[in-house]
């Protein structure tokens, strides 16, 4: 079970990780580009240990951002991970917390590095709306070759237009998504999308938080 929820944790992180760099890049052409404010994903869970997915389920992830500046939480009740990306920083910063345990790893900022992961993205005639936006829908097949599909607004400034992530390159903003590891798919699908103003204080990290171990950092690339 340790091991499962482990991996679980560290596929939620990476989603995590992976999210921040929503504010970093170019606009869609039809996109809102001085777009701020909030939005709230539920999260649902198949396969893997039904135990795992049992504590996954009531799970949700918000992200905040502005331009330049990101925060996403992930939380799952009596776990939490919060990862803050800031365009001019050399790493993303990932805060989690278990109980009393808190955690903290760096990861590197590829959105300033440059460190490209493009792939293969196909885009398809479907469409559907999503948190009351228009969505179309694409196939991005990763570097492990397995497809999967997302669903993507051109109406929020482009998430993955940069050079960070598997959805490098995707035109839109993605409102719904998934992960997969050890058997187990997480879907990611926005309930809500709010245009408002962020404070800074917002994206400040919190002290008291002490170097996440070796063996729960997983597949994160976390230092």
């Amino acid at each position: 079970m340790k091991k499962t929820l482990f991996a679980a944790l560290a596929l939620l992180t990476v989603g995590t990780i992976g999210i921040t760099s929503m504010s970093f890049t170019t606009p869609a052409p039809s996109a809102d580009a001085t777009f701020e404010g909030v939005i709230t994903y539920t999260v649902s869970v198949e396969g893997g240990n039904p135990q795992a997915a049992q504590m996954m389920k009531n799970a949700t992830m918000t992200m905040y951002f502005k331009p330049g500046k990101s925060k996403v939480v992930m939380d799952m009740g009596m776990m939490k991970t919060t990862a803050f990306a800031d365009k001019g920083a050399d790493s993303v910063t990932t805060l989690m917390d278990m109980g009393s345990n808190k955690y903290i790893s760096k990861t590197a900022n590829k959105s300033k590095s440059g460190d490209a992961n493009a792939s293969n993205i196909k885009y398809l005639d479907d469409t559907k709306t999503i948190a009351g936006y228009n969505c179309k829908k694409a196939q991005i097949t990763g570097k492990d070759g397995t497809p999967a599909d997302v669903w993507y607004t051109e109406d929020i400034p482009s998430s993955y237009g940069g050079k960070e992530g598997e959805y490098s390159g995707l035109k839109g903003f993605p409102l719904q998504f998934s992960g997969s590891s050890h058997g187990m798919t997480i879907t990611y699908t926005a309930q809500s999308v709010t245009k408002q103003s962020v404070s800074d204080d917002t994206f400040t990290i919190p002290s008291g938080y002490s170097p996440m171990p070796a063996g729960m950092r997983g597949g994160m690339g976390g230092h």
